[in-house]
């Protein structure tokens, strides 16, 4: 099978591989998209797009339960709640603190 694949990448060296939108950003795009050019217009881009969504939205719904996730949020409500008329943001440490112990 390796020889093959070999075979096959020498003979199609130089065909070009279409540049597709899949829709993803970031991350999500660097890890996904190479792998759906390799397959567009065959009968497995659908099932392989489908299996892509299903671990992104798994991985999205691990970092939102993160650590991480709980204090972006919480200091983004206390930014919400401290913002003056002049659109400055003034939040200090130990305000983070109190909110975090509530």
């Amino acid at each position: 099978m390796r020889n093959r694949l070999l075979i096959y990448r020498l003979i199609h060296y130089h065909d070009p591989i279409r540049d597709i939108d899949v829709g993803y950003m970031a991350r999500e795009k660097q890890l996904w998209k190479p792998l759906l050019r390799v397959f567009q217009n065959t009968s497995t881009f659908v099932k392989l797009k489908q299996v892509a969504l299903e671990f992104i939205r798994e991985s999205r719904e691990q970092k939102s339960h993160s650590h991480t996730a709980f204090i972006v949020n919480m200091i983004l409500d206390l930014i919400e709640e401290n913002t003056q008329a002049d659109n400055r943001y003034k939040l200090g440490v130990a305000e983070i603190w109190k909110k975090s112990l509530t």
